[in-house]
């Protein structure tokens, strides 16, 4: 005799396996610091060098991370050029001997190439909307030559909008190794459409000397209904 499930116990029983096709939903929010990846691209993010606007020269640093500034940080790193991430969970300072480098735990550290090449972070846009996008950059050297940080959405140069700035936007005021505190600060926050794919870098351009260009960068990135 064949046992017949009451329409009660149908309902509990697809309630508990729920649909074959369900997924997990989209994050609220993307941020730089907190989703740092060890895989390149990892997510929404990718990391690398080139000049921002300029696609093809846009190169992706070797996917693996390697220990650096004496165990401080884990970096994607060519030798020149670098993104990285504190590998401590505080505060920390890193003397090499030429100048001190403060390394925050709420930000990633970027330093860009010899030949003046920006290096980046990338946010790759998901899905078609409009996306609120905060942040900042800061000077993380205490002897810093100055840098020129770039916000760029596809080929169209955003950075003075983003800022609120008629100039370029440079950063050159010193950090304070004494007290672990990071230099000059610029924040920028600012709404655009993406289409699916299309690319935001965030570039910072050594201004000039690469030396001593050690630079704090982090950004929150909110899918919004519209602006």
């Amino acid at each position: 005799m064949k046992t017949m499930l009451t329409c009660a116990a149908v309902a509990a029983l697809l309630a508990t396996v729920g649909p074959a096709s369900a997924q997990s939903p989209a994050p609220a929010s993307y941020k730089a610091t907190r989703d740092f990846s060890y895989n390149n691209p990892g997510g929404v993010w990718s990391y690398g060098y080139g000049t921002a606007g300029d696609k093809a020269s846009f190169v992706r640093y070797p996917a693996g991370l390697i220990s650096a500034a004496n165990g401080l940080l884990d970096s994607f790193y060519d030798g020149e050029s670098s993104v990285s991430v504190n590998a401590t969970g505080a505060v920390a300072l890193h003397d090499p001997g030429s100048s001190k480098v403060v390394i925050p735990t709420d930000a990633l550290v970027m330093h860009p190439r010899l030949d003046g090449q920006e290096t980046m972070v990338v946010f790759t846009a998901p899905a078609h909307s409009f996306y609120r996008m905060e942040g900042f950059f800061e000077i993380l050297d205490n002897a810093p030559t100055s840098v020129a940080p770039r916000i760029v959405i596809g080929t169209k140069d955003q950075t003075r909008k983003a800022f609120g700035e008629k100039q370029t936007v440079v950063l050159s005021g010193a950090a304070d190794p004494a007290a672990l505190k990071p230099g000059e600060k610029k924040s920028f926050s600012f709404t655009r459409e993406l289409s699916k794919n299309q690319r935001v870098q965030f570039a910072l351009n050594p201004n000039g000397h690469w030396r001593f260009d050690s630079t704090g960068f982090d950004v929150t990135i909110t899918p919004v209904a519209s602006k």
